[in-house]
C-alpha cells in the first residue's frame, strides 16, 4: 500500500513552506504534494487515482486561490464518483460564518483558521496523523 496523499491546495508560498516544514519536522507518514489552486489539484488527484493501487488521500485546502477557488474545487470533487469521498480539511485566513457553512455544506471533515494554527503546526500535525494512523480511510470503488 502506498503512503497517504497529503494534498496541500494553497497559493500562499509561505504557507506551503510551513506545512512542508511541519511534515519533515512531526515525521508525517505521507508524500506531500501541493497545487497552487483547485484546477491543478483536480488535475493531482485525477492522476493519483489513475495508479494501479491509488493512495489513500488527504486534502489541505485553501478557500480563497486564483482561477479555481476551494469552495469551487470541492464542488467538482463531490461531483465526480472517484474524488467524492475524498478527506478535506479546510485552512483558511476567512472567519466568515458563510466560508464556514459553504465548507461545511460540501463534506468537510474540518474547517480550521490559519491563525488558530500554532506557529510549528503541531496541531495540524496531530490531527493528520490521527487520520493516518487511528482512522481507516475508505479505498476507492468501496463503500
Amino acid at each position: 500500500m502506498p503512503k497517504p496523499l497529503l494534498l496541500l491546495v494553497e497559493d500562499d508560498p509561505f504557507d506551503v513552506l510551513a506545512m512542508r516544514r511541519c511534515v519533515t519536522s512531526f515525521d508525517l507518514p505521507v508524500s506531500l504534494e501541493h497545487a497552487g489552486d483547485g484546477e491543478e489539484a483536480l488535475i493531482n488527484l485525477s492522476r493519483a487515482m489513475a495508479k494501479p493501487q491509488p493512495p489513500e488521500v488527504i486534502v489541505l485546502l485553501d478557500l480563497n486561490m486564483p482561477r479555481m477557488n476551494g469552495i469551487e474545487f470541492l464542488d467538482a470533487i463531490r461531483a465526480d464518483l472517484k474524488l467524492a469521498r475524498t478527506i478535506v480539511f479546510v485552512l483558511s485566513t476567512s472567519r466568515d460564518p458563510r466560508d464556514r457553512r459553504a465548507a461545511y455544506a460540501r463534506g468537510v471533515a474540518a474547517y480550521i483558521c490559519k491563525d488558530a494554527l500554532a506557529p510549528d503546526y503541531a496541531d495540524l500535525a496531530t490531527l493528520v496523523r490521527a487520520y493516518v494512523d487511528l482512522v481507516t480511510l475508505p479505498q476507492p470503488g468501496q463503500p
